[in-house]
């Protein structure tokens, strides 16, 4: 199942994952074949949140410590990413202030095929 997940419903996200006794796997956007920052902030959140973690790779240690370094202050690491210094060229920073929201909303939305649909 592929679930869409963010800041704005992490809780959601983690509450569902603990429950589940399957591997998870986390895929993160990149921008021209470079990591993206705010995608790997929130694997990192997810990582440092589900109580059945037990991968101690490379990509997910550096997730799990960027996101615990960063975990009280998301929006300032986030308008750091190139994404948001892009998006503020257009005075949007506000899309970037919104995304950092935490736990803004309960819902577990996945898809489908080519539907997206709520858990």
């Amino acid at each position: 199942m592929t679930l869409i997940d963010s800041f704005l419903n992490l809780k959601s996200i983690v509450k569902y994952l603990n429950k589940q006794n399957n591997n998870i796997l986390l895929l993160c956007s990149k921008w021209q074949g470079s990591i993206n920052l705010e995608d790997t902030l929130f694997a990192g959140a997810i990582i440092s949140s589900i109580s059945n973690y037990t991968s101690e790779s490379d990509s997910t240690i550096i997730a799990k410590n960027l996101y615990e370094s960063n975990k009280d202050d998301v929006f300032n690491i986030m308008k750091k990413s190139s994404y948001a210094k892009r998006l503020s060229g257009n005075n949007n920073l506000i899309d970037i202030k919104f995304c950092s929201q935490i736990d803004k909303y309960d819902l577990i939305p996945y898809l489908d095929n080519d539907r997206l649909k709520l858990l």
